[in-house]
């Protein structure tokens, strides 16, 4: 099996994991924005876990292989995330729409305007944005890695 497939698997459903057990424990802490941004270290571990295997394959390689596991991992969490808000648990809409409006983060005309709306398309949309992000993070990760 090809090394970004085996640990794209891994961390998506890794994160998976993570995110039903604090569904399970408590449907809210889902929500929570350290949760999304630490389970980032799921993701950090495979790249780097692939990025390394063959040594020293350069910086291209590198962020080929690691944005090959980003790609896939977050494609899998992304399909969980879909189905997880708008079938297991649509719940989770109304109690996402309630944590930003008593959030200090955005404004009155943001909160105004608020329309969390779970959509195929809306989440395909997220899905890709992510991946720029995805790209900077796989650059930077194989960046450092070709230099230690």
């Amino acid at each position: 099996m090809d090394p970004k497939v085996k640990y794209g698997l891994i961390a998506g459903t890794g994160t998976v994991a993570l995110f039903l057990l604090f569904y399970f424990s408590e449907p809210a802490w889902m929500l929570h924005p350290a949760l999304w941004w630490g389970s980032l270290l799921i993701y950090i571990w495979a790249m780097v876990k692939v990025a390394r295997e063959p040594a020293k394959i350069g910086v291209r390689q590198g962020l080929r292989e690691a944005f090959g596991v980003f790609a896939l991992a977050n494609l899998i969490f992304y399909v969980f995330y879909y189905f997880q808000f708008t079938t297991f648990a649509p719940e989770l809409v109304e109690m996402q729409r309630e944590m930003m409006l008593q959030s200090d983060f955005i404004t009155k005309e943001q909160k105004s305007a608020l329309d969390i709306d779970m959509t195929l398309r809306g989440t395909i949309f997220r899905y890709c944005w992510s991946l720029i992000g995805g790209f900077v993070l796989s650059l930077g990760l194989s960046a450092f890695l070709n230099r230690v």
